[in-house]
Parts: structure tokens; sequence; C-alpha cells
């Protein structure tokens, strides 16, 4: 019996899908006050635009060409493909719909029901068609798809509904507003959702592209509470549960928050904002900190991919702290660390940093290739880390040098100490054999610099040490989309699309190219998108970065992104920004790493035919 032959019986079980998912709002509803009725809360809104209008930029033409023909490729694959011939025919009209958008989801919460406990859900899912004749063929399609169903009635209107534990759910077309059409299903008081719609955010200019809020305070709370029940006779699992809560992870999740999209002149913007979250954020030791221009200039003004955080300092060490609450394993390992290095990781290293940590690729560091990302981490003790690091290249070299070997042979592996322009650099080196990486640490006065050679490094340390350019923050394609400061930033990400599509422009093709042909006709159809991706002159041309900043506004967290307005043009900076140089190092990598095992492999034998296996 295959998929089809089956179809219709699994939407039998349309109604117990329907309670299971309302019973699982039954415990956030038993946990309103009984006494006094709570206001309606909105768990979810959302709405967005038509698919074509999130890609109405002139450079986008040809990829909403080819989404446009999807459906209309999707038509033809039952003559291609055996079984497919059994698909319900009006599938294809739910299909079309789901690919025109607009796109609309709310969910409100009344609390429980006096009388009966159950909760009183209002919900609206709906997809929007540009006329009423393509909203009724979409229903009338899923009418004639459940017309075995017996829960479902059918009411003169033509409209489906069928009764939950929370109410009549009710399936079909209806009239929105300015004589907008729209099919989906309802559930409960729909002018509560007509209000929870009204109420979200607007964009201050241009077209509005997307927006939405959320708030599931009534949900996590309860979730919180069963977790702690569930964790109380369990000593490992009330840990877990402290260290979860300690993060403020659920606490961010139960914070109100709304976002906003919209297209201008001079791109796509969105604004996300979550509310009251300093509190939960300190937690996180994210709040009492920010971000300094001179902290993101340590970033030069060539980079292509950059990411800067500032967070609290002290709360690191207090992360370790959480992490000993799991058991005396972890103190244990910390004092076997001391004891081998004549280091204290929490005192000598963590303790040093100051709480910023930045990652970037850029052509000063590089050339803009793999090889130029470089890590940063904020040094506020310039002294004890000094002293750290060279008690661990002392560490390291001694342990090497205990290594049982044949003298005629030599030694093939040392982490060495140099110095240039008043950087110290220590470097993994491997004398007399020709590793093609050379890891090396810099160490400035105000930063920690990690690179994958010693080219690397220096430029990233002469940059950080202000001896490089102004910095990311004197960039002209950062300023174009960044005019403002960065008071009470806590993070920075950049990406110079232009820049980065050098390397992303060829990966973007190719999914272009995959596209095209996918949406292509094999049953003579004439029908060809033309060019998914543009000439790469063309896309480039104009072409304008990403950049976003998280940053306080009193005690709401916000977002502010700027990008293109050519969803190819960010696609193809962010591919050629990360996912090239993934893809660059898991090629080398698949081959490197089991060379790398078995070189283990046999050091782990020479040394324990020389010393035993618990040398």
């Amino acid at each position: 019996m295959n998929f089809f032959s089956t179809f219709r019986f699994r939407h039998r079980g349309v109604t117990l899908v329907a309670t299971g998912a309302l019973a699982l709002s039954i415990t956030p509803a038993l946990a309103q006050d009984e006494q006094a009725p709570p206001e309606p809360q909105t768990l979810i809104a959302f709405e967005s635009t038509t698919l074509s209008g999130l890609m109405a930029h002139p450079k986008d033409e040809g990829l909403r060409r080819a989404i446009e023909m999807i459906p209309v490729r999707l038509r033809e694959l039952p003559r291609e493909i055996p079984d497919l011939d059994q698909a319900p025919e009006g599938i294809f009209n739910l299909i079309d719909l789901a690919f025109e958008g607009p796109y609309r989801l709310a969910v409100v919460s009344q609390g429980a029901d006096p009388e009966t406990g159950m909760p009183r859900i209002s919900a609206q899912v709906a997809f929007g068609s540009g006329n009423q004749a393509g909203a009724q063929a979409a229903s009338a399609a899923l009418s004639g798809m459940l017309s075995d169903v017996p829960q479902i009635q059918r009411d003169d209107n033509g409209m489906m509904h069928f009764t939950t534990p929370g109410g009549d759910v009710r399936i079909g077309t209806f009239e929105g507003d300015g004589g907008s059409w729209w099919f989906g299903a309802r559930l409960g008081d729909q002018a509560l959702i007509a209000g929870a719609l009204d109420g979200l955010p607007q964009s201050p200019r241009g077209d509005m592209l997307m927006h939405g809020s959320m708030d599931l305070s009534s949900v996590i709370a309860p979730m919180k509470m069963m977790g702690a029940m569930m964790a109380g006779g369990d000593p490992e699992a009330a840990a877990a549960m402290a260290f979860v809560e300690n993060l403020g992870v659920l606490d961010m999740l139960s914070l109100p928050m709304d976002t906003v999209a919209w297209r201008d002149s001079a791109g796509v913007h969105a604004r996300t904002v979550v509310h009251n979250a300093r509190a939960s954020m300190e937690k996180m030791g994210l709040a009492s900190a920010s971000l300094t221009a001179e902290k993101v200039n340590a970033i030069p003004s060539d980079a292509i991919a950059a990411s800067i955080t500032q967070s609290d300092p002290g709360k690191l060490l207090g992360f370790i702290e959480m992490f000993k609450s799991f058991g005396p394993e972890v103190q244990e390992a910390l004092d076997a660390f001391t004891e081998a290095t004549g280091v204290d990781l929490e005192n000598d290293l963590i303790a040093s940093l100051d709480g910023a940590f930045a990652v970037y690729s850029s052509d000063t560091t590089g050339g803009g290739g793999l090889m130029s990302w470089v890590v940063l981490a904020g040094v506020k003790d310039h002294e004890a880390m000094s002293g750290a690091l060279q008690k661990l290249r002392g560490t390291a070299n001694r342990m090497v040098d205990e290594i049982p070997f044949d003298p005629s042979e030599g030694r093939y592996i040392r982490v060495g100490h140099s110095r240039f322009a008043g950087v110290d650099l220590l470097t993994f080196e491997t004398p007399g054999f020709p590793a093609i990486f050379s890891p090396t640490i810099a160490l400035t006065e105000r930063w920690l610099v990690v690179g994958a050679t010693k080219q690397v490094a220096l430029a990233a340390a002469n940059q950080a040490a202000g001896n490089g350019d102004g910095g990311l923050m004197t960039s002209a394609a950062f300023k174009q989309q960044w005019s403002g400061g960065i008071d009470g930033a806590i993070q920075l990400h950049y990406i110079n699309s232009k820049r980065a599509m050098q390397k992303g422009y060829g990966f973007t093709t190719l999914v272009g190219s995959m596209l095209e042909n996918g949406v292509r006709s094999p049953l003579g159809d004439d029908r060809d998108p033309g060019f998914v991706v543009p000439l790469f002159n063309d896309l480039a041309e104009g072409s304008r970065a990403i950049v976003k900043v998280v940053h306080w506004e009193g005690d709401d967290l916000v977002t502010t992104a700027n990008t293109d307005g050519s969803s190819l043009v960010n696609i193809a900076g962010v591919v050629g920004a990360y996912v090239e140089p993934v893809v660059m190092l898991a090629v080398p990598a698949s081959v490197i790493l089991p060379a790398i095992e078995k070189a283990r492999e046999r050091a782990r034998e020479i040394i324990e035919e020389q010393e035993g296996p618990d040398f």
C-alpha cells in the first residue's frame, strides 16, 4: 500500500492531533489566577507580505521568476514518477496558494474556562490569495481531500468545521481587510485575533515585509515548575536544571518580543526588541558591559566578515563555578591542570580576560581567504596573561622533552617564542617536518590573538595594538549601513557583501543553476526562468554590506539589522563569508584527520612500548 492510497485514512487523526495540541496549553491555563480572569495574551502573532514581495529587488527578478515556476513543475511530477499519479488533485491548489502568500499566524490565550478548566485559545493560520477564486480553489481542494473524514462537518457556505476540547475549528475562505481573501483555519474569538494582528509593530518607512510578536511567559513559567518537580529526586538532573536556570535562557524565552522588517531605497532593515531583558541578560553576562569604538576598531577597515561581543568579565568565572556544581570531577580536573602546568586556569587565565571576544577575516590578515581568519580575546591583565602563556609553553615543551625518542631521529614538535615590534608570539612549530600550519598566539597589551600562521597573528596584533588602519568603523561600507555610534552595544556583526561575494558568487550560481534546471520541463514545455543569478558585475554593482548591532535601549534589548535590498546579494555575501571557508576547510580535513589519527595511534604504541600504558 503506497502513501497516497492511505492518504484519506491518515486524515482521521485530525481531531486527535488538534486535541493533543490544545492539551499542551492546559498547564499554562491552569497556572492562571483563578480569582481574576486574565487579560487576553498574544502568545504569537506573525504576518508577512507575499513571496514575490520578499524578492522585489530588480536583481532578484530571475530568482522570483524561478520560484514562481516551482508549483507548475510540481504539477508535472505525477506524469513522471510512479504512485504520484495517485496524489489528490487538490493538493496542487494548496501548493499554489502556499507559494503565493501573504501569510498570517496568530494564537491568543484567554486563560482557563472557569466552568470546564479547559484552555481558552483563539487562533488563526491563513494564506492570502490575490483573488477570491484562488482562495476558494484551495478551500475546495482541501474539502475534497477530507471528504470521508466523519468528524469534519460542512455548512452551507462551504466552511469545514470540527469540534475540539478547545472549541470549534473552522477551515475555509474568508474575506480580510481591503478586499483581500484568505484561506485558513480559525479557532475561537476572531476579534481577539484581529486585535493581535493590528497591534503588531509597524515599519517606520518604506514597504513592510513582515512583522510579528511573541510572549511565551505563560508557557515557560509552568514548564520551569514542571522541570523542577521532575528533577527534585535526581541530584544530577537538579544540577542541570540549576545550570540552565543560571544561564537565563528560559528567562529570555519568556520575555515579550516584537520584530518588524521593511524595505526602502537604502535596502532591507529589521528591528527586533526583547522587552525588559536586562535582568535575564545579566545572568548571561551580557548586561553590565558594552563595546567601545576602540575595541570595534581592533578589527581592520578591510574586514570581510566580523563579529565582536562584549560580555561581563566577572561572568566568565561565574560559568566555571556553575560547571563545578555538576560534581567534584570539575574541580579535580582544574587542580590537575594547575599541578601539571603551574597555571591556575581561573585566576591566571580567565581572570585576565576583559570579556570582549571577536572573530574576523580581512585582507590585512591574509588576503581575505580561509587563512585570514583570526580570533581575539580582550585582555585586562597583560602581565598575568603573559606569565600564564609562558608557563604553558614551558610545560608543553617539557612534556615533549620527556617523550622517549631515538636521538638520531630528532624532535619534531615544540612551542616556539619570538617577538616582533613589541608583540610576543607563541608558535606551534614542527622542526624538520614541513607541516602546512603553524598556529600562533600573539599577545598585545590589550588583546590575545590566535591565527593560523605567524603572519596572520602578527598582522591582527598590529591592528589591535593601534598600529594598523583606522579600524572597522572608518570603513565606507560599514558607515554606509550604520551611521550612528555604538553606545550601549554588546554585539556587532558585519559582512562586506561586495567583497565577500567574490568567493560566494560561484557557490551561489551553482545553486541558481540547480534551480534553473529544476523548474524546466522535460515534457516539451519551453518554460525557462532565464538567469536566476545575475552576472557578477551586475550583482556586485552598488551592493551594500550587512550590519547587525545588538544594543540596549533602557532595559530593552534591541537588534537592528541593515542589509542590501537584494536577497541574492545578501546570500552571496553570507556564502562567501562563512560557507565557502567551511567547505574549503572540510575537504582537506577529510584527508588530514585520518592521517593524524594514524600518527596518534603509532605514537601511543611507541610510548606504551617504552614506558607502559600509564605513561
